[in-house]
């Protein structure tokens, strides 16, 4: 299911003029030791297949951590064949898979992150999650989360209790 979602990530994409760019490259560190621009920056995104009971407990669980940012009545569920996915957040990264890991697995609540692994609504939930590196990332983050609003907030420094 998690190939399924990058396809739809990838239409997305060039859906909205944004051009999916290859996830592997050549590299010479002697040409380059800074290793700027190695690879595009990407997009990417995590998703959740709940069914109705299970997606009003993590809206609740949202409100009361105040990271609610689109409740379940504005939410545009994403059609992944058999099943229909709640888009929880979306995200942009220089380096690939290092804001990831910080947003789901990271131990301790940071700023910025969004917490993942202190939801107990999420805790036995299989997350989808896809990394696309586009040619203009910035600007594909933005398209994406206005197409399919994002449930959820990063943790903020007002409420970071919230997520011990």
């Amino acid at each position: 299911m998690h190939s399924v979602f990058l396809q739809f990530l990838e239409q997305v994409a060039r859906s909205g003029g944004y051009e999916p760019a290859q996830t592997c490259t050549t590299f010479n560190l002697a040409k380059s030791p800074d290793a700027k621009g190695v690879l595009p920056g990407a997009v990417y995104g995590i998703v959740v297949a709940l069914n109705d009971v299970e997606a009003r407990i993590l809206e609740a669980e949202a409100r009361d951590k105040k990271s609610l940012k689109t409740p379940l009545s504005k939410i545009k569920k994403i059609s992944l064949g058999q099943v229909d996915a709640i888009p929880i957040y979306w995200g942009k990264d220089a380096a690939v898979g290092f804001r990831l890991y910080r947003h789901i697995l990271d131990k301790n609540p940071k700023t910025g992150c969004l917490g993942g692994r202190f939801y107990t609504s999420l805790a036995t939930t299989d997350l989808l999650v896809a990394s696309l590196p586009v040619n203009d990332f910035v600007a594909f983050e933005k398209y994406v989360a206005d197409q399919y609003p994002p449930m959820l907030y990063n943790v903020k420094a007002s409420n970071i209790g919230r997520f011990s």
